[in-house]
């Protein structure tokens, strides 16, 4: 039920108005998803290809995660100043233009220009998906919230295990173009199936094209009047967009359920980032190391025994997302993250030991059972759900400001990718105790202040926060 004006309205889901319509729309707007798993993967076994030196490595992993920083602040207006759909189309856009570099026989500048180009829409392109989901395709089905919203985990991750799989047998050029050419026909799809958000369209006075919008998605009125959403929190604050009034935007940081969100958010992303997983995910081939038992002097051919395990962490990832898209309806975002944290910790602490004991020929097998539970312990239990609360924790006239969270994100992997091979080369096995003791604190910090939101309305959230 929902109290507006003294009036009380009934929320319960329409006739006719079925789970599965809500689904299918919601798998389209996670679709692009699969381009930022291509942009995390990619630079798994592109780096042995390119035999690149330390500190080009480190660049080519960090780059795309700086640029980052840059399109999430683009994308956050952008998302709230041309719309939904057309904010995914720019971000795919990026994605064209940099996989098309990348696939170039050219030098180590044109492919960090292709790498930053990628790099853009890396953490955030999911997001425009994630506000349309929440917004238009999950009004009547709360429950159904977090795992329409955690679709987006779970096309990041198949990206992230396509490209793992096809480097496996194709080189980084033959891949890149292969990715171009996805991100071509994504950008055709979108255009051709997606319609604008209707709430976007109706809060931009474009009334005829909202309701064209709000039919193709097999809507009805009442997500416009307010008489049937949840969405419209704050409906006398919108306004239709220009550059100025989007600066007057910044001082709707001054309210509680903004800043507050942005705040525990940021902070619960930096930390568990930080955790390390990610760097294991980048350089696993190079943490895995070369199989004991090869008499062969090919490099390639020494390491193969780590490409073939990176292919099985790609599957573990993509199972991970879907394993948490089917249990955070039921179980709740909190009963999946904290205990995460805790396992991450002391998977951490199992690597670092392997690693340490690396001479020992016997532990080999036991290095790659690590870096397998490390990959699904955080895919699982940590980033899917870090990101699928972003879709519910702001108010609909704030979805912009979702984007410092991701700039949060952005900054410590870039910063974690970048300087890992150098702490492992000076401490070797003991960085991922320091890593392990990040998942603890990540742990304590979840326990704290990291609200439930599976079952929770949009407006039982933003009281929270408040």
């Amino acid at each position: 039920m929902a109290v507006s004006g003294g009036e009380t309205y009934n929320l319960a889901c329409p006739k006719g108005r079925k789970p599965n319509s809500a689904r299918k729309w919601g798998s389209v707007a996670a679709l692009p998803s699969i381009l930022g798993g291509f942009g995390d993967g990619y630079a798994t076994l592109a780096i042995t290809q390119m035999n690149l030196s330390t500190e080009e490595a480190s660049w080519f992993s960090a780059v795309p995660g700086f640029s980052s920083l840059a399109g999430s602040v683009l994308l956050s207006i952008l998302v709230d100043a041309i719309g939904r759909r057309n904010a995914i189309l720019a971000g795919i856009a990026t994605h064209i233009s940099g996989w098309s570099l990348l696939a170039w026989d050219c030098n180590f500048k044109i492919i960090m220009v292709g790498r930053v180009l990628t790099g853009l829409t890396l953490g955030s392109l999911f997001y425009p998906g994630q506000v349309y989901t929440v917004e238009c395709l999950t009004v009547y089905h709360k429950r159904l919230r977090s795992s329409l919203v955690s679709l987006s985990g779970i096309t990041h991750s198949f990206g992230v295990f396509l490209v793992i799989l096809l480097s496996y047998f194709f080189n980084y050029q033959i891949m890149s173009a292969l990715a171009a050419i996805f991100s071509l026909l994504l950008f055709i799809l979108i255009i051709a199936l997606l319609p604008e958000s209707p709430i976007w369209l109706h809060l931009q006075g474009r009334k005829d094209d909202a309701e064209k919008s709000l039919k193709k998605l097999g809507l009805d009125q009442s997500i416009l009047n307010g008489l049937g959403t949840e969405i419209l929190t704050y409906p006398g604050s919108f306004q239709k967009f220009t550059m100025s009034s989007w600066i007057s935007n910044i001082k709707k940081l001054t309210r509680k359920d903004v800043y507050k969100p942005v705040f525990l958010l940021t902070i619960a992303f930096v930390i568990s980032t930080l955790a390390g997983a990610q760097a294991v995910q980048n350089y696993q081939v190079d943490i895995v190391g070369p199989d004991p038992s090869s008499t062969k002097t090919d490099n390639q051919q020494q390491f193969s025994f780590a490409y073939k395990s990176s292919v099985v962490s790609g599957v573990l990832i993509l199972v991970a997302h879907v394993c948490t898209t089917l249990i955070l309806p039921i179980i709740g975002v909190r009963k999946v993250i904290i205990p995460s944290c805790l396992c991450l910790a002391a998977c951490s602490i199992f690597l670092g030991y392997m690693i340490e004991e690396k001479e020992n020929p016997k532990l080999f097998v036991w290095r790659i059972l690590a870096v397998w539970m490390i990959t699904f312990v955080y895919n699982f239990g940590i980033q899917t759900t870090n990101l699928t609360v972003l879709g519910d924790s702001f108010p609909a006239d704030a979805k912009g400001f979702a984007g410092i969270p991701i700039l949060g994100l952005a900054v410590a992997s870039s910063v974690l990718v970048k300087v890992h091979p150098f702490l492992q080369a000076d401490l070797d096995g003991h960085v991922f105790y320091i890593y392990a003791g990040m998942s603890f604190i990540s742990a304590l910090y979840m326990m704290g202040f990291f609200y439930e939101t599976v079952g929770k309305s949009l407006e039982e959230i933003n009281e929270r926060y408040k």
